[in-house]
């Protein structure tokens, strides 16, 4: 856990100076793409070199770019740019979890790369491919393709490179991770001995904190001791604070595994006081841990009980603290990021430069944008009480049609009121896990689609129908979202024919989303290996005004979903599925084309169950209340 940590610190500090530096060309790359519009290949390496600055974005304007590059390239056949822009798209499809398009396009890279004899973009093909695999839990596939890009790196003499420390630094994790400790701390003895002579000092202080991590899995404990104590030199020296706390908890573990435990018990409560001072929960519950077990073997059991109430404290505080401290950062990184890209698009970079002290400004309504958001989500729960009772004053005044269609268009909203809490809570209980585990990576990467569920889902609450564009990009927002749950066992697909995209169709709000959460629910969640859901959009081949949605799954089928529902000790009847059923007679309620829904359960040539399609036709204007 320890050397996990100190690999995600690394890519979080990557990742946040590759973001400042990103902002600083971010303009200037704009202004040249504009003063430069000829398709040539200097306009190539400018709309990559743009993608590689917003390599850690999945804003569609990097697809856009580098789809432009690959254009030209080929138009000009300009091979090197064609090789370079189709990296790009697969770091877009990458950076979004879309694995497949991501491969897909990575290969298409590499085979150019190789056909060119390009070693440098064959290292570097090789090397994305195995970022990939390592996502997928393809070991053994990521381990291979480290291998050979060490070996390329190898014959041409960079065997004292930055660029080979990561290549070994990546095969090391791998190898730790399916627990083969000797293999991982022989790469990181490399890396170490790379670092040394090449004077990367933060280089050293990583690579001795996961030998040390290693060596203790290994039982090599004073070997341990060694390379952490000269990890504990460098991180005070150069004032590499946040390595502190797991440094010494590292150093307590092992000498209490030599039986040195007075020493080890001092090095651990270290450890608890500086993770602490540094707001490091993920150390301090560690070492609380740690140190309730050791006073236990020791008959201590006033200290044992003692740290087991702090382990517990802290554990459980983790919830709520880091959860609220999470969200107001990132929401407030959010909106500032949002409203300066809006200006560096709109204005000139002499104004954007003019621009840049309100920053400030920014923030503070980030801030009050997000207490918004609360405030807004808590009027949701007073609307609904509210309506629930307006309604029952209603029914008891209806004496004619125009009362009736009252009534109905009150209960509709009601329901939609009921329905939008639950979609966004949901949804936020989705990447609480990430946020408990205290990966601010995952959980800075989900946080800005959160947001931009939320806005979709509460702007939905005061809409009774809403565009098809509407309707996919906030199913596109809430898979990915669904997708935190499973991990990297879950894909899924949205199509929506050209001959939809052409027109202006509508739909009802929030229609769609409880059929995909109720086939992730009911058929995935219970379905062991890859999970996946497809959602096609086409027009009725009969009737041109039906708009026909199919979701399918490759769960484990409706019949055993009721089996496993059935075998439950606590019966749950779920909210989604009885709302969405109440809904549909509303709309359907004296309506010629009502709003249709087909279940199919999917089996393969030996009648087992492999899935189940659910159909929806659905009429693009249903009545009035949908105008």
């Amino acid at each position: 856990m320890f050397k996990g940590m100190l690999i995600k610190i690394l890519c979080i500090i990557i990742l946040i100076i590759s973001t400042i530096q990103a902002e600083a060309q971010k303009d200037s790359f704009l202004i040249k793409l504009k003063n430069h519009p000829q398709q040539d290949s200097f306009r190539v390496e400018l709309l990559i070199d743009a993608c590689v600055n917003a390599v850690f974005s999945a804003d569609s304007s990097v697809l856009k770019m580098a789809l432009e590059a690959e254009a030209i390239s080929s138009k000009i056949k300009y091979e090197l740019g064609k090789i370079r822009s189709l990296n790009s798209i697969g770091n877009y499809y990458y950076q979004r979890s879309a694995y497949v398009q991501a491969i897909n396009y990575y290969i298409k890279a590499l085979k150019l790369a190789e056909k060119r004899k390009d070693l440098d973009n064959i290292i570097i093909g090789k090397s994305n491919l195995a970022n990939v695999y390592n996502r997928l839990n393809k070991t053994a596939e990521s381990i291979q393709l480290f291998k050979e890009c060490n070996s390329l790196l190898l014959s041409r003499g960079d065997s004292l490179t930055q660029k080979r420390a990561a290549i070994l630094t990546n095969m090391a994790t791998a190898y730790a991770s399916i627990k083969m400790h000797d293999t991982a701390a022989f790469y990181y003895e490399q890396v170490y001995e790379i670092c040394t002579l090449e004077d990367i000092t933060f280089g050293i202080a990583i690579t001795l904190s996961n030998l040390g991590s290693e060596y203790y899995e290994l039982n090599k404990h004073n070997k341990a001791i060694q390379v952490l104590e000269k990890a504990d030199i460098i991180v005070n020296k150069m004032g590499y604070d946040f390595l502190k706390a797991s440094v010494y908890k590292s150093l307590g573990k092992n000498y209490i595994a030599i039986n040195q435990k007075e020493k080890g018990i001092k090095y651990l409560q270290k450890a608890v006081s500086i993770a602490r001072e540094n707001k490091d929960a993920n150390n301090a519950i560690e070492s609380y841990e740690f140190l309730h077990k050791v006073y236990a073997n020791l008959n201590d059991y006033y200290n044992a009980y003692s740290n087991a109430l702090q382990y517990h404290s802290l554990k459980d505080s983790i919830y709520n603290l880091e959860k609220d401290k999470t969200i107001f950062e990132l929401n407030t990184q959010y909106q500032t990021e949002k409203k300066e890209q809006t200006i560096s698009l709109l204005k000139k970079e002499n104004q954007v430069k003019a621009l840049e002290n309100k920053q400030k400004n920014y923030l503070i309504l980030g801030i009050v944008g997000l207490l918004l958001i609360g405030s807004f989500t808590s009027f949701l729960f007073f609307t609904r009480f509210r309506i629930q009772q307006q309604n029952k004053l209603l029914a008891a005044k209806v004496t004619s049609v125009e009362f009736e269609k009252d009534k109905t268009r009150m209960e509709l909203t009601a329901l939609k009121s009921q329905m939008n809490p639950h979609f966004i809570f949901n949804a936020l209980n989705s990447i609480q896990e990430f946020i408990i585990l205290n990966d601010k990576k995952k959980a800075n990467q989900f946080m800005g689609k959160y947001a931009d569920l939320v806005r979709s889902t509460l702007d939905m609450s005061d809409k009774e129908s809403i565009t098809l564009e509407e309707e996919v990009k906030t199913l596109e927002l809430y898979l990915e979202l669904e997708k935190l749950r499973f991990e990297d066992h879950f894909n899924y697909d949205i199509a929506v024919s050209k001959e939809i995209l052409d027109k202006n169709y509508k739909l009802p709000a929030m229609l769609i989303q409880p059929y995909v959460e109720n086939a992730i629910k009911h058929g995935l969640l219970h379905k062991q290996g890859s999970k996946n859901v497809s959602i096609q959009f086409n027009i009725d081949s009969i009737d041109q005004s039906i708009i026909n949605c199919i979701i399918e799954d490759n769960g484990v089928g409706r019949i055993r979903s009721a089996e496993i529902n059935e075998m439950r000790v606590k019966k749950h009847t779920s909210f989604s599925t009885g709302a969405t059923q109440k809904r549909l007679e509303l709309l359907n309620k004296g309506k010629e084309n009502s709003i249709v829904v087909e279940y199919a359960d999917l089996k393969d040539s030996f009648e087992q169950a492999v899935g189940t399609r659910v159909t929806l036709r659905i009429a693009t204007i249903q009545t009035e209340l949908l105008a």
